[in-house]
């Protein structure tokens, strides 16, 4: 087995351009309903990077490129901080992932250099169900709960984009700008994190009605919410003929591709609506939300992005560009074109499924967003059971945004459990 592999096709630009600003790190949790055994989590991680090797490696610098180089080290756990999502440093022989107890929450801490949320949520689920099996079992076969497919080959090493991208394909049409919340960047930089909690089957009672999903409703949600804001500003903070209000939601291309890599391997849909057409209701956005991700979230319509992206790798003058060159470069580049196309994204991990014999010890799981670059606000959603966590996190003051997500959840007189990362009066 290989000491040293490269970085996948998105996760090469990461590297040049996280900052203490921009560090790039999202975070993933799960709370239990006792208090975590330190050594007992310790112990969990370390039996659950000798089956996930993936993770057990440092960044290096090459002449050309970044690339991943394997380690026989383990992570010590790592105390909570004040905010969460801060930079790994992973330029400084540091793994690309801290494991954070918290009384009785693990957190997982890492960036999209290492692998996407899919892969994240994956490598979490494994230490969990290590340390209940360490604090609560023995549970017979419960290794294949997390470890179902092939973990000890050389597929969680490749990198899927290659292996699925086409030469010939056409190249993907080009988005307009998107717009953005017109308020101040906190200075010193602060993240803000709001979670709402919600029952499932009230959420999936009501998506039905509107003959959709889950994710359609919460998606819409989220635009709409943008939409109001919109309206509500000065016509010369509006421009109508200039930007659209456009939301990122990342597909998880397993679903497409049989894959059983760690790297990155997802893409977006971006449904949109323009506010020069006119006004939009409530049940407009959703119609449009759930055809336009139907129509364009398949494995022939991702292809063009999908192939773009893997050919810019091999651009000659990208190849032969010094990496010193490349840092300096990407950096500019994406101070200037991070999130132009977009107004925010809103990233959903599905439901978590986990062995019924462990389901008792376990509270709920959460996803929190990357500190967002160029579009000041983000969303993470994650379900278990009942339990629908949605974090929304921004880097302004003002919590306007989040008081007007929940006045439209509460039109639809859904039951909401809000906590947050500072102090809120706005309830």
């Amino acid at each position: 087995m290989r000491n040293w592999f490269k970085l996948d096709n998105a996760a090469t630009i990461y590297p040049s351009v996280i900052s203490k600003k921009a560090p790039n790190v999202y975070r993933l949790s799960v709370t239990l309903k006792d208090i975590i055994n330190i050594d007992n989590l310790q112990l969990a991680l370390e039996k659950a990077l000798k089956k996930f090797h993936y993770f057990q490696v440092f960044l290096k610098k090459g002449f050309f490129w970044y690339y991943f180089e394997r380690t026989s080290k383990v992570p010590e756990l790592e105390p909570e901080f004040c905010y969460p999502c801060r930079d790994l440093k992973i330029k400084k022989n540091r793994f690309l992932f801290r494991i954070i107890p918290y009384f009785n929450r693990i957190a997982i801490e890492t960036t999209h250099a290492l692998t996407d949320g899919f892969g994240a949520l994956v490598f979490l689920k494994a230490i969990l169900v290590e340390y209940l099996n360490i604090t609560y079992g023995p549970f017979n076969g419960y290794e294949k709960d997390i470890y179902n497919f092939n973990v000890e080959n050389e597929d969680e090493f490749l990198d899927p984009f290659k292996r699925f991208k086409k030469s010939t394909i056409r190249k993907p049409e080009k988005q307009d700008k998107g717009w953005k919340l017109p308020f101040q960047k906190t200075n010193p930089f602060y993240y803000y994190v709001t979670q709402f909690l919600l029952e499932t089957d009230q959420v999936k009672k009501i998506a039905k009605s509107f003959k959709g999903t889950i994710n359609d409703f919460l998606v819409t949600n989220y635009i709409y919410t943008f939409y109001k804001i919109y309206k509500s500003l000065p016509k010369k903070l509006q421009k109508y003929d200039k930007y659209k209000i456009r939301a990122v939601v990342p597909v998880n291309l397993r679903q497409f591709y049989k894959s059983d890599s760690f790297k990155n391997f997802a893409f977006i849909v971006a449904p949109f609506i323009d506010p020069a057409l006119g006004d939009y209701s409530f049940e407009e956005i959703f119609k449009k939300v759930h055809h336009f991700i139907r129509l364009y979230a398949n494995n022939k319509d991702l292809l063009p992005e999908l192939t773009r992206n893997v050919n810019s790798q091999y651009n000659w003058v990208i190849r032969l560009m010094p990496i010193f060159i490349k840092d300096f470069v990407l950096r500019i580049a994406y101070s200037i074109f991070a999130g132009r196309p977009i107004t925010s994204s809103m990233s959903n991990l599905g439901n978590v499924k986990i062995d019924d014999r462990m389901k008792k010890y376990i509270k709920n799981f959460d996803f929190i967003p990357a500190p967002p670059v160029g579009v000041k606000i983000g969303a993470g959603v994650i379900g278990f059971e009942n339990v629908l966590s949605i974090n929304i996190g921004r880097v302004y003051k003002e919590p306007i945004f989040e008081r007007i997500f929940i006045d439209n959840l509460k039109k639809f007189d859904l039951k909401v459990k809000i906590n947050a990362n500072y102090e809120y009066s706005w309830l």
